[in-house]
């Protein structure tokens, strides 16, 4: 993958704190970055689960393999982010942990792991 979208990625988590989908969508359009396309990114526990839309295969990757490095961690958020953020999903919330028959949406910001968190989404 291009390091040097990876680079800015980390850089603008680090220097923001917590990231959602639509704020890296901010800094791809920043960034020159195309990342738009038609599929959605969900969990690999619940298919039904999704964390975000509208990304290409290699935006999810990027994104994916920055995740499989430990660089950065997904994590579940208010649902208040996206609102501020002004983007959202138009599945209904995940409200808790069980296995959904359709689909609905799981508001996740990113983190930078630091060198003693282990876990991800």
């Amino acid at each position: 993958m291009d390091e040097n979208i990876k680079r800015k990625i980390l850089e603008y988590i680090k220097s923001n704190g917590s990231v959602s989908y639509a704020e890296l969508e901010y800094l791809f359009e920043k960034i020159g970055y195309n990342y738009q396309g038609s599929l959605l990114t969900c969990s690999d526990m619940d298919r039904n689960v999704i964390f975000w839309g509208g990304w290409n295969e290699n935006a999810i990757a990027l994104i994916g393999e920055m995740i499989s490095e430990n660089s950065i961690k997904r994590q579940p958020c208010d649902f208040i982010i996206y609102l501020i953020d002004g983007k959202t999903m138009n599945f209904p919330l995940v409200k808790k942990y069980k296995k959904y028959k359709s689909m609905h949406w799981l508001p996740c910001v990113f983190n930078v792991v630091r060198s003693n968190s282990k876990g991800k989404v």
